[in-house]
């Protein structure tokens, strides 16, 4: 297939760009989509009109709709592979948009390809014998790519100048300067794409750059040219290398970016600057990962029971941040020191109150309100996720909880660091599903899970055969009973009922309970995890998991550290039983 020449129309221009793009104006005037989009302001008119017992009913519920709200019910028969991508290079990182109607790969050859993700799935691009021949019976279809780009590294006119200037050229026996008057070409120079976000409708996608730059793409009309660059550089709220994670919020209108560089930054998209930073992170950041909405919600016990309370003076710092993860952000800090005055000791402790309560029936009221607007108009996430609380993780294994209604000098609330036995690295930690825990991918071939009430030691530790490698990526199934685990060898499926914790509740209730006691044959344990065929011998670098659990994305890359890739990208199909 010939490439697409959408970088000869003026894209690469070395002319700096003044002012960001307007988002929600000129890029949502494709015509071909109208029909798809719709008026968002008449389908949230009508959201609010709806009752909560039609939602619950699926007269009105399209196909798609009664596949998202049934995603979380029942059992896994199978999974198996159907399409195969092949890839020359390693796939650093992934991202569909919503549907999911495009699939986006990008690797180290600096190239971000589109495909049809529907059309790939129907079999529009067969494999051929030769290609079928090391692969698993099940697959049968290509990828059906639809064009690629290059993920150009932008450079201001003045700065390229001068760095070609400085350039020298041999000549004979000595070394010679370029004449800048003599330039008359521009050849664009290339990153390695590690991470990349799309907007849902697929309008304009984000690219994290190995300098630390972020560029905004379109890729639908003018596919591939840079519409914006978000600059890197030496000053606080920039990165200075390569980006490895990108997410946006609910609204897209802002994202967060992590870095090598030990920071997170929150970016404006309609201002096109960082607003907000996170930079109390020990090693480079590798996954980033927002809270799912409607989790156990934390307390905050009154100020005045904390004086009173002798016990209380000597707890740490973190118990009470723990506490930040919803709704206290600006209450600990006014109103949690010692007062004199007993009155202002009881006003503090009403106000802290009453900001809780306000907070907590916000939070219920933006979690109804958004997932009606999601279970009716089909959106591309089925779990409503916070912009406020999210976790990320460093390659040195810390994983760190945080909350931006914090102030930035304490908005790290909690830190989940190495227990006993825990090797020193990370490449992947995520949310469950109902955001009450977290599962963190290790190199020892485990997988800590962590209750959010108590980070100083593992809830759980799922164990997989040593030879399997490290775990370089986790993802959450919408059914809480499921957990997908990406190791060096293979994919695995865990079915979380089967773990340890979970067979030693009789037990424990046994223990703890009366003076009976039961006696009964030792049965023969389950193996808690099943092989997914098609991914074998290579690091994964990122799964996706479709909101309906009908397919799964995965990709191998070495994200820019250690380990070798693979030479797919697969697609798999869930059969439910």
């Amino acid at each position: 297939m010939a490439k697409t020449d959408n970088n000869r129309n003026g894209c690469n221009e070395i002319n700096p760009i003044k002012a960001p793009v307007p988002l929600n104006d000129s890029l949502k005037e494709d015509q071909d989509n109208s029909a798809e989009i719709g008026s968002s302001s008449q389908n949230n008119s009508k959201v609010e009109e709806l009752d909560t017992q039609q939602i619950k009913t699926y007269g009105d519920l399209t196909e798609r709709q009664k596949l998202v709200k049934d995603a979380g019910k029942g059992d896994f028969k199978d999974i198996a592979p159907i399409v195969a991508i092949p890839y020359s290079t390693p796939v650093h990182s992934i991202t569909l948009s919503k549907g999911p109607k495009w699939l986006f790969t990008g690797g180290e050859d600096g190239l971000i390809r589109k495909f049809d993700f529907f059309g790939s799935v129907e079999g529009k691009s067969p494999l051929t014998v030769a290609q079928r021949h090391q692969l698993v019976d099940s697959i049968s279809f290509g990828g059906m790519n639809e064009s690629y780009w290059e993920n150009e590294q932008p450079y201001y006119k003045e700065a390229l100048l001068t760095e070609i200037m400085e350039e020298p050229v041999k000549g004979k026996g000595r070394n010679k300067k370029i004449d800048v008057s003599t330039i008359t070409a521009y050849e664009p120079r290339l990153s390695p794409v590690y991470s990349m976000a799309v907007q849902s409708d697929a309008f304009w996608l984000l690219s994290g750059l190995k300098s630390g730059g972020i560029t905004l793409q379109t890729t639908r009309s003018n596919e591939g040219c840079v519409q914006y660059y978000f600059k890197d550089g030496k000053d606080k709220f920039q990165h200075s290398t390569a980006v490895s994670c990108l997410k946006l919020n609910n609204d897209e209108t802002k994202f967060l970016s992590g870095s090598w560089d030990k920071k997170i930054l929150r970016w404006d998209l309609n201002m096109g600057v960082a607003t907000e930073i996170f930079d109390k992170s020990t090693g480079q950041v590798s996954s980033l990962d927002c809270r799912p909405v409607g989790g156990i919600n934390l307390q905050l016990a009154n100020s005045s029971e904390k004086n009173n309370d002798d016990n209380n003076n000597d707890s740490n710092d973190e118990d009470e941040d723990v506490d930040a993860l919803f709704g206290e952000s600006q209450g600990i800090e006014k109103n949690g020191r010692d007062s004199d005055n007993e009155s202002e000791k009881r006003e503090s402790a009403e106000s802290v109150g009453n900001k809780q309560d306000d907070t907590n029936d916000q939070i219920k009221k933006d979690f109804s309100r958004q997932s009606k607007n999601t279970l009716h108009s089909g959106l591309y996430e089925s779990i409503v996720r916070s912009d406020d609380v999210f976790i990320t993780s460093s390659i040195n294994g810390i994983v760190d909880v945080w909350d931006s209604r914090v102030s930035n000098g304490s908005n790290n609330v909690a830190r989940i660091g190495l227990q006993k036995e825990t090797t020193p690295w990370c490449m992947s930690a995520i949310w469950s599903s109902d955001g009450n825990s977290i599962y963190i991918g290790r190199r020892n071939s485990t997988v800590e899970e962590f209750d959010i009430r108590n980070l100083n030691s593992y809830k759980n530790i799922l164990r997989f055969p040593l030879a399997s490698g490290p775990v370089s990526c986790v993802r959450a199934f919408p059914n809480r009973n499921y957990l997908l685990c990406g190791c060096q060898d293979n994919i695995r499926l865990y079915d979380l009922r089967l773990s340890d914790y979970n067979t030693d509740d009789d037990n424990r209730i046994h223990l703890h309970g009366t003076e009976h006691h039961h006696h009964h044959k030792r049965r023969r344990k389950r193996v808690p995890f099943m092989i997914v065929p098609g991914h074998n011998g290579g690091v994964l670098s990122d799964m996706y998991v479709d909101p309906t659990s009908r397919f799964i994305v995965s990709a191998s890359g070495n994200r820019g550290w250690q380990g070798k890739a693979a030479d797919y990208v697969f697609i798999y199909e869930i059969q439910k039983a």
